[in-house]
């Protein structure tokens, strides 16, 4: 588990971070997050060391949704255009 701060908020989540393809970056919320209201979520965010809370990790331009699975997992990429497509959208 990893603890996050988001640059537009003084909130620390606690996530499961994992890399997801090619410049992407898999994140699991231990709460719910609401995608519409919570804007903060699209600014960016700083992992932090989870005894001290240390910046270890800037990923400060993982600013866009590539996709939303459900309330608690957001695919993040750095790229605006990177946008999930399902297979009836691609057909």
């Amino acid at each position: 588990m990893q603890k996050i701060r988001f640059h537009n908020s003084d909130k620390i989540f606690d996530v499961t971070l994992s890399a997801w393809g090619n410049g992407r970056m898999k994140c699991v919320f231990h709460s719910a997050v609401d995608v519409k209201k919570d804007q903060f979520l699209k600014s960016g965010f700083k992992e932090l060391n989870e005894n001290n809370l240390k910046v270890q990790g800037n990923h400060s331009r993982m600013r866009y949704f590539y996709r939303v699975v459900d309330n608690n997992t957001i695919i993040y990429t750095a790229v605006p255009d990177d946008t999930y497509e399902t297979e009836k959208s691609c057909k």
